[in-house]
């Protein structure tokens, strides 16, 4: 029989938390002998299962009360609501006045102007403009929904993406705070055929004041060289651009742009101040809750949260674990609508920052969709590098394979018996042959919880680096997780 989850608290003395943060330190136990620990936890998990299976009430909440117990810090994304389950959470760890929920609902106190944090940032490496570009790649992933390049769209994304890149590097060396109305502003005042040498648009064009500002300031030799190769940019690229193609590229940036300019997104987003930041998160211990469900909040909800999602991953990555060791993560469930192709790198590399991210969908079915075409590589190789993975009663077929492939296969005997003309058994055959350990239909048939299975919630797991499980002696373990509705 499966064992339930064991969990040990996490002690409040006389170990320190610089004490507890050490990877060894177990979490809690999948059995008397395994432990999910802190180390594990930064190689990343990943929890699939249908829509009633009990990922959120099973493995991802006995997850994240293990986090909130070991004084992590985080961001949760919302697609429902999630603030009531999380006050609970971090009620009973103690952790509630660390819990910082950002609503457009309630007065929304927190401004966060991710275009200049991504430009004046101290942290090694955010302050370049390739940041700030591959942030609006970003959100054009998130507008149109998907993270892959559709060949029609290749060249006028990349266009607009060039065109970004030029304005922000005059913007960034003027002293006004970057903002999607200044690039809005500087893009369609730029200069068309010969202006560029006309009096008249030096005078009136805003591009040409923040141009003339960008010359008189000191610059270092590598600004001066960006500088003027934005200026030639301007003057013998985009200037001499046909007009239908100009203008289908300008679209395509003012388009975003817009997004940014009016309602909740500009007053979050776009506000001149800023007084919420990445850095909470490890220098207070905060979770940041982004309370701005998409089942609410449609694409808007998206827009905002893959932005803060998308500047926060970056921060976490760059910060300096000898000064702030805290561990951090990072939740994500119905992951199919905040992915990016900035996660395939991030999920790579992030380990050694200290972060575990916890990424849930019903199916990879759902993220195959997303990505499209090529996408199932991207998907695959992505989840390659998420160590825990755990599923849940599924009926998608493509994920069940998935992941009793992953759980691999065995030698087992087989028998069989040979009857003579009499129907008399004359002997029996042993053979080995290689079987999968575990079937897709041994998935679809996982407890999901409620009254009528006493709570419980059935979810296999398996583990990069685990080895043979002692309540299995295979490479898999079935887990029973208990369900608390007080959190």
């Amino acid at each position: 029989m499966p064992r339930s989850f064991r969990r040990r608290q996490t002690p409040t003395a006389p170990q320190s938390w610089e004490e507890v943060w050490q990877e060894d330190f177990p979490l809690f136990h999948f059995t008397r002998r395994e432990a999910m620990t802190i180390g594990m936890s930064y190689r990343h998990v990943f929890v699939t299962g249908s829509t009633g299976s009990g990922k959120s009430s099973g493995s991802m909440a006995t997850i994240f009360r293990s986090y909130l117990r070991a004084g992590y810090g985080g961001l949760v994304l919302s697609v429902k609501n999630e603030k009531d389950r999380w006050v609970s959470m971090c009620e009973q760890a103690g952790r509630l006045d660390d819990l910082v929920i950002v609503s457009i609902d309630n007065g929304m106190p927190y401004r966060f102007n991710f275009l200049d944090y991504q430009l004046r940032s101290k942290s090694r490496g955010s302050g370049s403009v390739t940041n700030i570009v591959e942030l609006f790649s970003t959100i054009m992933d998130l507008i149109e929904n998907n993270a892959k390049e559709k060949p029609s769209e290749d060249f006028w994304n990349r266009s607009a993406l060039d065109l970004v890149e030029n304005a922000v590097i005059v913007l960034s060396l003027c002293d006004a705070p970057l903002t999607m109305e200044s690039i809005k502003r500087f893009i369609t005042s730029a200069p068309r055929g010969g202006e560029i040498d006309d009096p008249d648009w030096k005078f009136r064009s805003y591009a040409a004041q923040r141009l003339q500002e960008a010359h008189r300031r000191p610059k270092t030799p590598r600004q001066e060289r960006d500088l003027k190769a934005a200026f030639d940019y301007f003057k013998d690229d985009l200037a001499l651009l046909n007009d239908r193609t100009r203008s289908s590229i300008e679209i395509t940036v003012t388009t975003i742009a817009s997004r940014f300019l009016k309602g909740d997104t500009r007053e979050l987003l776009c506000s001149p101040t800023t007084n919420l930041v990445p850095e909470v998160m490890w220098e207070n211990g905060k979770i940041v809750l982004l309370d701005m469900p998409i089942i609410d909040y449609g694409k808007e909800g998206i827009i905002i949260q893959g932005v803060i999602k998308y500047c926060f991953q970056r921060a976490m990555q760059q910060r300096d674990l000898t000064t702030h060791p805290r561990p951090l993560f990072l939740a994500v469930d119905e992951y199919q609508r905040f992915i990016s192709k900035y996660d395939y790198i991030w999920i790579s590399e992030v380990r050694s920052a200290g972060v575990a991210a916890v990424l849930a969908t019903q199916s990879i079915s759902n993220l195959y969709s997303v990505l499209g075409g090529g996408g199932r590589e991207s998907v695959d190789s992505m989840l390659g590098n998420l160590s825990t993975v755990i599923i849940h009663a599924c009926t998608d077929v493509p994920t069940c394979e998935w992941f009793t492939s992953r759980v691999g296969t065995e030698w087992r005997e087989m028998r069989s018996r040979s009857q003579g003309a009499g129907g008399q058994m004359t002997g029996v055959t042993v053979t080995e042959q290689i079987e999968p350990r575990l079937l897709p239909s041994d998935v679809f048939t996982l407890k999901t919880g409620g009254r009528a299975n006493d709570w419980q919630v059935e979810g296999y797991v398996v583990q990069t680096g685990r080895g043979v499980w002692s309540s299995t002696r295979s490479s898999y373990h079935k887990a029973v997780f208990r369900q608390e509705f007080g959190g």
